[in-house]
């Protein structure tokens, strides 16, 4: 009988030893978790505040980039009308060149004829449209002169014209292009620096979201080391780690349902894949099996094959290590870690995560290893 009162002291001591260790943990849990929800609040606020504004600064973007096109269509087009019409230009100097030509033959042709030759050098060099040269022209020249000097006149005053109405045309373009260009840049430059606010409040928020889950694993930790020590009391003091309501008692150790839960809380924020089975990313089925491998458990990559392979519990007498399914049929499994919460691999859009247990209603069953 001494070797077995040996093995039950021994057994007690190693009992008290784990209490204690749990009950340490559960102190380790930090405060401030209201301060990092409040704060992860607030950089949530101030992203979909920034976002609000990238929305707006997108269409004003969007707004002057449509006017900067035109503004360089019409300027194009403007362009075009200078090329069409460079080629009138020249026909209009090669017109003044004749005529400028035909008058001064007339003028050789008239001092010739005992006319005056300065009096036509004059109408040839100074600015037809002066009054002093109209006058000059009518005392001098004959009705065919006329004609030829009218047309030098139409002639010089049109490409004076059309070369101010272009240049005109073209500073207004051009200027159009300026503005609209000067316009959209700095609406650029304004998205450019809210992109980069927002990228350092992304970074802000990525962080406190891993503070938070680091959090919330020390809680759960906490919550498993609390309950093991229940257990612990309940051995030490002559009981056993049977279901506080009654049910049945696990098979597995309570060594090797820690195992499995520290394995679980390290896979926390790691994503999901469809298919997968660890080391880095997850379905639900292949968490489950993951972490229980690790604790010398093989169960089948399947919801519903872990179902079968589990003995069924009550929701009220889950314990941590005891696995919840959900849907009908069955095709979704998480694991219970105590407090009312399950870690599961949920979708794509969710990493390895910590829910409360009716996170999607009612689970279909639980079952025990």
């Amino acid at each position: 009988m001494k070797p077995k009162q040996s093995t039950s002291l021994k057994r007690k001591a190693t009992l008290a030893l784990l209490l204690v260790s749990t009950a340490s943990l559960a102190q380790l849990v930090p405060a401030g978790g209201a301060a990092n929800g409040e704060t992860l609040q607030s950089a949530r606020a101030q992203a979909a505040a920034i976002a609000a504004r990238l929305n707006i600064l997108g269409a004003q973007v969007s707004s002057l980039a449509e006017k900067y096109n035109q503004a360089q269509l019409s300027l194009a087009n403007v362009n075009q009308q200078v090329n069409n019409a460079q080629n009138q230009i020249s026909q209009t100097q090669a017109k003044i060149v004749s005529i400028k030509a035909q008058l001064s033959q007339e003028a050789i042709n008239a001092y010739i004829s005992g006319g005056n030759l300065p009096e036509f050098s004059a109408l040839l060099s100074e600015n037809p449209t002066e009054a002093s040269v109209r006058v000059e022209y009518l005392n001098t020249v004959t009705n065919s002169q006329t004609d030829l000097i009218a047309s030098y006149q139409d002639a010089a005053q049109s490409l004076q014209q059309q070369q101010l109405s272009l240049k005109a045309l073209q500073a207004k373009a051009a200027s159009a292009v300026d503005q609209v260009s000067s316009a959209r840049n700095a609406a650029q430059t304004a998205v450019n620096q809210e992109n980069a606010q927002l990228g350092s409040v992304n970074s802000t928020i990525a962080v406190l979201v891993a503070q938070q889950q680091q959090l919330l694993a020390q809680e759960a930790a906490a919550r498993v080391a609390q309950e093991t020590a229940a257990s612990t009391r309940q051995v030490i003091t002559g009981g056993s780690f049977g279901s506080p309501s009654g049910g049945s008692a696990p098979s597995l150790s309570g060594g090797q349902i820690s195992i499995a839960l520290s394995w679980a809380r390290q896979e926390l924020g790691k994503p999901y894949r469809f298919g997968a089975s660890g080391p880095n990313a997850f379905d639900c089925s292949g968490l489950t099996a993951f972490v229980f491998a690790k604790a010398g458990i093989s169960l089948p990559h399947s919801a519903a094959a872990q179902y079968s392979d589990t003995t069924r519990v009550s929701l009220s007498s889950l314990q941590p290590g005891d696995l919840v399914f959900y849907y009908s049929p069955i095709s979704h499994v998480a694991i219970y870690i105590g407090g009312g919460q399950v870690l599961q691999a949920l979708n794509e859009s969710s990493p390895v995560e910590i829910s409360g247990i009716y996170w999607d209603g009612v689970p279909v069953g639980a079952g025990r290893l």
